[in-house]
């Protein structure tokens, strides 16, 4: 096998990205006996991963896609994205909080039209992001960036660490939109690990090679703009990027200018991102003002009332060093690379030399403390986890092979091997198990499973029933549920389309923004929006909310509205616990119609007809 041998790699011009010296360690060499025995526990590593990736694809497969086996999210990302198939941007008729790009991103799977395949999608999303993964650590290897361990295959660990932490951590089996953030993340990595392999070579001169800090600003917007919770952790890590890369440049001679070319490149790149995502909106009436409402303002007023969770920054490190992984907590997966990362730290101390190597575990550390601290200024939800997968796959990998990079007898070596096998083992039994037998043998509490299955029974009761109206009475608002309007193809009266934003948008005030998208801020907006004319039946589902969210307010807007509306959740075979249907009865002549929704201005021509 092919000793460790990190070759200082000359200093360049002051174009390259970070400075370019090496990390010089001492070269290790396998001896036959050593290599044979490596070998076999390679190939044991590989069938190991192997049924991790099967245990993985099954559960995938098997997964229940019923109503409450997934993350609520979803239901509205499949509607946007369903809407805009019918060429209704977001923001036009209907708002969530989320950037454009998420709707874009969501068409594949609404044209798909099921959870399963929408969950396949993404687990095959996974699978290729993370061979992307494995060809930048590799790159980084070589280059000087990562310690390249003779006993560990880097870049495959990297791959599996990556799509391990992407499926198995809250909310990865809903497919939730972190998975496309952390795809544009890696791309981005890639870019750059490119960027600095051709400096590292010299083969590229610096202003052709500033295509890749093109496309890598273009990817890290993409990723800030379907999770904008991003946006402090890229700004933190791009500015200690770029001090260190001043200091280390000063010694070779850097211009400044180049720095600054430099960061121009990625701004270019984030430019081009920004008008993908909201170019389109300068083809629709009122679109500019519209989506900074929508992107912006709203977003801005949310932030800034009462919406702090105070001490989130250390509940979200808290949980991310406890968080399970098929039975494996994070910390105990983060002993060995901790291990290597200290006793890289101390060699530094002590030789001065070497310590380029502690740039990218340095970095994705600093991306961990910016994303809890933007956790701190908004919200944060168990899903959240998803957007560490990427630092946490690279500072594992890091340090790991910076633990294999120091270790010099065969003892020590054989017991980290031995660690990371049984480790291996662990999660593939966890796995590959919970697969293998029935959910009940897994630990879940029968008591859970009917009420899964009363739940499913139900909502099936009321699809049905929706489905079976003629055209003329197929109208519907279901403002806890949206996943009827995104199955039936049925549009939804309120403007919101989540649960938090449909009736009670998070206790916002009114303001220009809210007016400007015709938000449900009042009891009679909300009202409104319930009992809007093409609505014939009324679907609410019981839920813990309060407020508007409660029966009695429904209530309220039933009786107060110029119909007649008639419950009918006994005559639908409905047991009243999860979903209750209200229909509006044929007028009399002296009956006032409902008036059509005020609060939203619709146009004879769609967003996409114009473009």
């Amino acid at each position: 096998m092919r000793p460790l041998c990190l070759e200082p790699i000359p200093s360049v011009s002051g174009a390259s990205l970070i400075d370019q010296h090496a990390a010089q360690t001492q070269a290790i060499t396998l001896s036959p006996p050593i290599q044979r025995s490596h070998g076999r526990w390679l190939g044991l590593l590989a069938i190991t991963w192997l049924l991790i990736l099967v245990g993985l694809g099954l559960r995938v497969w098997n997964a229940p896609s019923s109503v409450g086996s997934y993350d609520i999210d979803i239901d509205t990302f499949f509607f946007l994205g369903w809407k805009l198939t019918q060429g209704s941007l977001l923001y036009t008729e209907h708002f969530d909080s989320k950037w454009p790009i998420v709707q874009y991103l969501f068409v594949p799977s609404a044209l798909l039209g099921s959870i399963r395949s929408h969950r396949m999608l993404v687990f095959l999303l996974n699978a290729a992001t993370a061979l992307v993964l494995a060809r930048s650590v590799a790159s980084l290897g070589r280059s000087g960036w990562i310690a390249a361990a003779p006993r560990f295959p880097l870049p495959w660990v990297a791959a599996a660490l990556y799509l391990l932490l992407s499926q198995k951590l809250v909310g990865g089996l809903s497919g939730h939109i972190h998975h496309y953030a952390n795809t544009f993340l890696v791309l981005a990595l890639a870019c750059l690990s490119r960027e600095l392999a051709r400096r590292a070579d010299q083969r590229t001169p610096p202003r052709a090679a500033r295509g890749w800090l093109v496309a890598a600003g273009f990817w890290l917007f993409l990723a800030a703009a379907v999770r904008p919770n991003l946006i402090v952790p890229l700004l933190l890590t791009t500015l200690a990027g770029q001090l260190w890369r001043f200091v280390s440049g000063r010694r070779n001679g850097l211009a400044t200018d180049a720095l600054v070319m430099e960061c121009l490149a990625m701004a270019g790149g984030g430019l081009l991102g920004a008008l993908l995502t909201f170019g389109p909106y300068a083809f629709v009436p009122d679109g500019p003002a519209r989506v900074w409402a929508g992107a912006v303002a709203v977003l801005l007023e949310w932030s800034g009332q009462a919406m702090q969770d105070q001490g989130t920054t250390l509940h979200f490190l808290r949980q991310m060093s406890v968080v399970g992984i098929a039975g494996i907590e994070v910390w105990i997966l983060m002993i060995l690379p901790l291990l290597g990362l200290a006793g890289w730290v101390r060699r530094v101390k002590g030789h001065g030399s070497g310590g380029r190597l502690l740039l990218l575990p340095l970095l994705a550390t600093l991306y961990l403390l910016g994303l809890a601290i933007s956790f701190e200024h908004t919200h944060y939800w168990g899903h959240y986890d998803l957007m560490s997968v990427l630092p946490y796959t690279l500072l594992i990998v890091s340090g790991i092979g910076l633990l294999d990079a120091q270790q010099r007898q065969a003892r020590s070596q054989a017991f980290s091997a031995g660690i990371v096998l049984v480790l291996s083992l662990i999660l593939a039994y966890n796995i590959v198990s919970a697969e293998i037998w029935s959910p009940s043998a897994a630990g879940q509490r029968s008591s859970r499973l009917a009420a899964t299955a009363r739940l499913a029974g139900e909502w099936s009761l009321v699809r049905n029933h929706l489905a079976a109206q003629t055209p003329d009475r197929r109208g519907f608002i279901s403002p806890q549920d949206f996943s009827l309007h995104w199955q039936l193809h049925q549009d939804a009266s309120t403007v919101g389309v989540h649960p938090s934003w449909s009736l009670e948008p998070y206790g916002l005030s009114a303001s220009w923004a809210t007016r400007r998208l015709g938000l449900a801020i009042t009891d009679a907006q909300a009202c409104d929006q319930l009992v809007a004319a093409g609505n014939h039946t009324i679907v609410w589902k019981d839920t813990d909310r309060g407020g508007r969210h409660s029966e009695s307010f429904l209530r309220h807007c039933l009786a107060t509205s110029t119909s007649r509306w008639t419950e009918i959740t006994a005559r639908v075979g409905l047991s009243g616990e999860d979903y209750k249907l209200f229909e509006r009865q044929p007028r009399s002549a002296a009956d006032t119609p409902d008036q059509p929704m005020p609060v939203r201005q619709r146009s004879s021509t769609s967003a996409i007809e114009r473009i």
